[in-house]
């Protein structure tokens, strides 16, 4: 089977049917894209905030806090929880070995911008979220004399990982392998920017006029700590990611202005589900006609034949922990930050420095960094991942910094994955 095909299955399946609710077809009305007069969608086909009710006949599908599904047969050390691996060379050696990108960078031989891997994050962090663990440590052992990790030579130190918790009644048995939760919806429905649970929808709502709260500037609302706020939790871990969530809030809001001047009847929260109904088939437009073609290719995706009920959508552990981190290798090793003549307008800013630096947009805006995002072409997607990513992911060795190729390669393990031949000759 190829592997493109059913990554392309799995994120067709996401985007859910348009109904989330039973109730009368709604009337056809002529529709004019530039005013919104005409855009009238009926309360029951709004979708609802945590995922339920998407699925007419298996209403938790593809909820919060359902478990990943797998497309092969977990394969744990124990084979019901333990990780996998314990026999293989630690996660670091093969990222040192296979992963170091070195001083050249391979660009995209199509000279794909850099908006592909911003927003493939951007698409990640609506589908898919594991918990963080706290009791399990499973960390990657650092080779002896390691030069990031451990330029001393000690052999004592490790690259930190708590285990994924496992999913409430799992890994009891061998028929009852361990499995991880998926913390938020897996619809394609916009939850990074409106959240996954009623309590984060309405903490970033004003409640008035239908529209989503804003920060000085136009940016989006802060907490104590001056730390950006959106649907996910992880708006704030780097600038382009957070520019994505503010372009699609000033969106949000700008829709909403639209509609309620056109239907002065409206309530707020009429007007918040039909602008935010809006936002979601952007997202779920951009995704198919332009992302994933550039991604996959013109024909990765099969024709759509209709509503199937069982069609699970839920995200697969393979997919969530393995391949949809392909956009992992496609990141640059700095930020720029470009005027309208394509010009810097300040010093760039290496990536390692960018991480959880909320300043960054705050002192720029959005515009600069999401034109050096247009105009930057990506990483080739190879085995590659820049030193950023490898050697200073969220801060220097020792200080917090950690090496992506090391604990994607980990994580599989702890997620029990099947080996990659397994899992491509396995069909869904």
């Amino acid at each position: 089977m190829n592997p493109l095909r059913s990554f392309a299955r799995a994120l067709r399946r996401v985007a859910g049917p348009f109904t989330s609710r039973k109730s009368s077809p709604p009337r056809r009305t002529r529709f004019n894209p530039m005013t919104l007069e005409d855009r009238v969608v009926p309360a029951g086909l709004y979708r609802t905030i945590d995922g339920t009710e998407n699925n007419l006949v298996n209403v938790q599908w593809g909820s919060t806090d359902e478990a990943f599904i797998r497309l092969a047969a977990a394969q744990y050390g124990d084979g019901i929880s333990t990780p996998a691996g314990a026999t293989r060379p630690s996660a670091r050696i093969i990222s040192n070995v296979i992963a170091d990108e070195g001083e050249v960078v391979d660009i995209d031989p199509r000279l794909l911008s850099a908006m592909m891997y911003a927003w493939g994050q951007f698409v990640d962090h609506d589908i898919d979220l594991t918990a963080s663990g706290t009791t399990e440590s499973f960390n990657v052992k650092v080779p002896t004399g390691d030069p990031s990790f451990d330029p001393n030579g000690t052999g004592t130190q490790v690259i930190p990982l708590k285990r994924t918790p496992a999913a409430p009644g799992t890994g009891t048995s061998r028929a009852n392998p361990r499995q991880q939760l998926n913390q938020i919806t897996a619809w394609l429905d916009g939850s990074m920017v409106y959240g996954s649970d009623t309590a984060t929808a309405l903490s970033l709502r004003t409640m008035s006029g239908g529209k989503l709260k804003t920060s000085e500037g136009g940016l989006l609302p802060t907490d104590a700590a001056g730390f950006f706020l959106a649907g996910d939790v992880r708006v704030n871990e780097n600038p382009e990611l957070t520019s994505l969530h503010t372009l699609f809030l000033r969106q949000h809001n700008r829709v909403a202005t639209r509609i309620a001047a056109a239907n002065p009847g409206l309530s707020d929260e009429e007007i918040y589900q039909r602008a935010r109904a809006w936002v979601i088939a952007e997202i779920q437009v951009i995704t198919y006609k332009e992302w994933l073609p550039n991604l996959l290719g013109p024909n990765a995706l099969p024709a759509y034949r209709g509503y199937d009920a069982r069609a699970n959508p839920a995200i697969s552990n393979e997919f969530a922990t393995a391949a949809f981190r392909l956009g992992h290798s496609m990141l640059g090793d700095d930020i720029e930050f470009l005027g309208n003549d394509g010009l810097p307008i300040r010093d760039e800013v290496s990536l390692a420095d960018a991480f959880f630096n909320p300043d960054l947009v705050k002192e720029t805006g959005i515009d600069p960094i999401l034109k050096y995002l247009a105009s930057d072409p990506s990483s080739k997607i190879d085995n590659q991942i820049v030193d950023s990513v490898r050697n200073f992911l969220f801060g220097p060795p020792g200080a917090g910094g950690l090496d992506l190729a090391s604990l994607n390669i980990q994580r599989g393990r702890d997620h029990g994955l099947a080996d990659y031949n397994t899992t491509r000759a396995c069909r869904r």
